[in-house]
């Protein structure tokens, strides 16, 4: 998180030495979510894929928004953070809840 900030307020060429950075954590986190368990009969998989997917999509907007390349405006990247926090938050724990 420490280096997601820096690279957010960091005006310079250097915001993306910490953008590179930043995803060390996540990356760990895959590993650790896609290692075989040794209780197999759980399935997770799907858990683990959306886990994946929706989360990969936060560095991706970090790019396109004004913050990086300025692809869209703030307005734009304000409207998609909020539906990909629904969506990895909210609707997540909704399904994890009604699944069983």
């Amino acid at each position: 998180m420490l280096c997601g900030f820096l690279a957010s307020i960091i005006v310079t060429i250097d915001r993306w030495w910490f953008f590179a950075l930043s995803p060390a954590a996540y990356i760990a986190m895959l590993y650790t979510l896609f290692k075989p368990l040794g209780d197999e009969s759980v399935d997770v998989t799907s858990i683990m894929w959306f886990v994946m997917l929706t989360w990969s999509l936060f560095p991706v907007i970090w790019v396109l928004a004004p913050t990086g390349l300025g692809v869209f405006t703030t307005l734009v990247e304000a409207i998609l953070y909020l539906a990909l926090d629904f969506l990895t938050k909210i609707a997540f724990g909704i399904y994890i809840l009604t699944r069983r």
